[in-house]
């Protein structure tokens, strides 16, 4: 088993693959004026929050590159009630190949850091009709001081971070207005993500072979960090209108 090989074996039945809720979700999208139309949820995972957006009406295209997500997304769709208006691709977010202007709304939850904040919103711009509007969770510096311990991590894992201020500049400057922002609490990193993470952990580490060791010993250091400089940095909720 290769590291990436244990990291998805610890992440597959994980409820979420970043920071969040659905009390965020119904949250952002009240922010955003409870939308109505066509959304394409990028970079989707399990689907949590496609199946908020369709049952609130929006009719909704969700992807991913991970099929068993997708698979999954897929069972939930039916189970719900909700197979006609949720339809999922395997597609990457680089190379989403939808005409201009095809959507009232674009989600991405966790998932712009893929391609860094100023790529991701930039290059999804076209798809939005005028308008419309992007919501997007993303790791953001909440200081403009970290700690040495917090930026030496997050140089290696995201080495693009930007702080708060500075993404919602960004978005300005691409031509997005800018309806409001929310940092996400707490609670959002640790009842759904890391909770079920540690849980995860206990479990796999009884037959770790070496990749697996290496994979769970990242993730408590991720948790650890969290819980010394979570004040340092969060998850922020952006709600941005194209103009």
């Amino acid at each position: 088993m290769t590291v990436s090989e244990a990291f998805w074996k610890i992440h597959t039945d994980l409820p979420r693959q970043a920071p969040g809720s659905d009390n965020t979700t119904q949250h952002l999208l009240q922010l955003a004026g409870n939308p109505t139309g066509k959304a394409l949820d990028i970079g989707c995972g399990q689907g949590r929050a496609s199946l908020l957006l369709a049952q609130r009406g929006l009719t909704v295209i969700a992807t991913d590159t991970f099929q068993p997500f997708l698979d999954e997304l897929q069972g939930a769709a039916v189970a719900a009630g909700l197979r006609e208006i949720i339809t999922t691709r395997n597609i990457s977010m680089d190379a989403l190949d939808y005409p201009d202007e095809s959507f009232d709304v674009l989600w991405a939850e966790g998932s712009a850091y893929i391609l860094g904040w100023e790529r991701a919103i930039d290059s999804w711009k076209r798809l939005l009709k005028y308008g419309g509007v992007l919501v997007a969770t993303e790791c953001c510096w909440l200081t403009d001081k970290p700690s040495n311990e917090a930026r030496q991590f997050w140089a290696e894992g995201y080495p693009t971070m930007l702080s708060a201020k500075a993404a919602v500049d960004v978005a300005a400057k691409n031509g997005y207005g800018i309806i409001a922002t929310y940092t996400l609490p707490a609670s959002d990193w640790f009842d759904e993500y890391y909770g079920p993470m540690k849980e995860k952990h206990a479990g796999l580490a009884i037959d770790a072979d070496d990749s697996m060791e290496q994979a769970i010993t990242s993730g408590r250091k991720e948790i650890e960090l969290y819980e010394k400089y979570g004040d340092e940095y969060g998850y922020v909720g952006f709600v941005l209108k194209k103009n």
